[in-house]
């Protein structure tokens, strides 16, 4: 080994065993990005395993239909078959009363081709076809209507974190008072000019409050859990995402009830699968 080889064996055993101690070194200990609401439904929407099940659902109807409207089609089958004798056996001439191609074979081979057109059935494919087609919109609809309750969902518990938040900081500030009133309240009775009786009355709504504080902070780490649940995200080393977002309060006008019946009953997709559903059943 030449003083000239010395180097280059350094860098060959450095870019071996650097993958290899980068792939042994400790996780990233970083917390992970803030969880907005959009890519939580977005999530949602891609890891639940309910919506998995609709969407596998809409496909076997799918199915269902195609191999429905296929039976209304012609179909062409190919038939063969291969004969052996002892003896031989005249073959079957290729144009009758030709006398030239009569021939003779211990082994005959025969094959044709078959196509099936179904030209009346009682209306029994149209129909098959027909409620394939509305078993499909049925299960197209409940996915649909699978995607929404979902986003409610986490809209809603989304929303209620954002609202326990703002609960926990009051009761926060609320116990930070009371601390401090119950400071002035000593400095008081060391002077004088208090009872013992008023700080007992003070330490008491501190307690309640301490009590109704962490009730609440549980609270948030169940709604937390919630959306991870829904969003189908696991737990990390850091703890659970945190979520980012803002409350925005808004005046809704109180719509009309026969106009937002009409509404429904034209837009709603668990009300469409059920029609669907419905008209399937007629056909049974």
């Amino acid at each position: 080994m030449t003083p000239k080889t010395i180097p280059l064996l350094l860098r060959v055993a450095a870019a071996v065993l650097l993958p290899a101690i980068d792939a042994n070194a400790a996780p990233d200990s970083r917390e992970p990005d803030p969880l907005s609401l959009e890519e939580a439904i977005a999530i949602a929407l891609e890891n639940n395993p309910g919506i998995a099940a609709r969407h596998d659902e809409t496909a076997a109807a799918d199915a269902r239909s195609d191999a429905a409207f296929g039976a209304r089609l012609p179909q062409v089958g190919l038939n063969g078959s291969v004969s052996q004798f002892r003896e031989d056996r005249l073959m079957n001439p290729r144009r009758p009363e030709d006398g030239d191609t009569l021939q003779f074979a211990d082994q005959l081979y025969t094959g044709e081709a078959v196509i099936r057109l179904p030209l009346f059935t009682g209306g029994r494919l149209l129909n098959e076809s027909r409620a394939a087609r509305l078993l499909h919109e049925a299960s197209g609809y409940r996915l649909v209507r699978s995607k929404e309750e979902l986003a409610y969902t986490i809209s809603r518990v989304f929303y209620a974190v954002l609202a326990q938040r703002r609960t926990i900081e009051a009761l926060e500030f609320s116990r930070e008072a009371l601390q401090e009133h119950c400071r002035r309240v000593e400095e008081l009775i060391d002077a004088g000019k208090a009872a013992r009786v008023d700080l007992l009355r003070t330490e008491v709504r501190l307690a309640d409050l301490e009590q109704q504080l962490t009730r609440e902070q549980n609270v948030l780490s169940i709604q937390s859990r919630l959306i991870a649940n829904l969003t189908g995200l696991p737990e990390t080393g850091c703890g659970e995402r945190e979520i980012e977002g803002t409350l925005i309060a808004e005046k809704q006008p109180v719509p009309d009830a026969s106009r937002s019946l009409a509404l429904a009953l034209e837009q709603r997709s668990d009300w469409l699968a059920a029609r669907s559903a419905d008209c399937f059943i007629r056909f049974c």
